[in-house]
């Protein structure tokens, strides 16, 4: 695989685990990442069960927001990865839940021809993030 610019993001519980890779020549905007990372919770949903959908669901949203606030320049990272957990329980034989995200190259720009290029500026500056 060629790893010029990647970006995997995958939910996990014990040995099950749901994956979705994006790989890209150019750097991978933040809309492609929101759009990998609804197309795993609709994978979850589809693969797993409706209701660790639901869950996996709202963690995207939240991960959603905290994209949407800190990324306004473009990143490079080599591999680089971040865990986002799902449930908060440490009782014994409780698997933890969480969905993983891994980046190689360079991410975090905001392409002006994707879609959700309008509604993240419009949601920035709702939130007052653009100062």
């Amino acid at each position: 695989m060629d790893r010029n610019n990647w970006f995997r993001c995958q939910y996990q519980k014990g040995d099950i685990y749901k994956s979705i890779t994006l790989n890209s020549d150019n750097p991978i905007s933040t809309p492609d990442i929101l759009v990998t990372l609804c197309k795993l919770a609709l994978k979850v949903r589809d693969e797993i069960d409706y209701k660790t959908g639901k869950r996996v669901a709202l963690e995207v949203l939240k991960i959603h927001e905290k994209f949407i606030k800190s990324i306004e320049y473009s990143k490079s990272r080599n591999g680089a990865s971040k865990s986002y957990v799902i449930n908060k329980s440490r009782k014994k034989g409780v698997k933890v839940e969480r969905i993983d995200l891994e980046f190689f190259g360079e991410y975090g720009v905001i392409s002006n021809k994707h879609p959700l290029a309008n509604y993240i500026t419009l949601y920035r500056e709702m939130k007052g993030w653009n100062k």
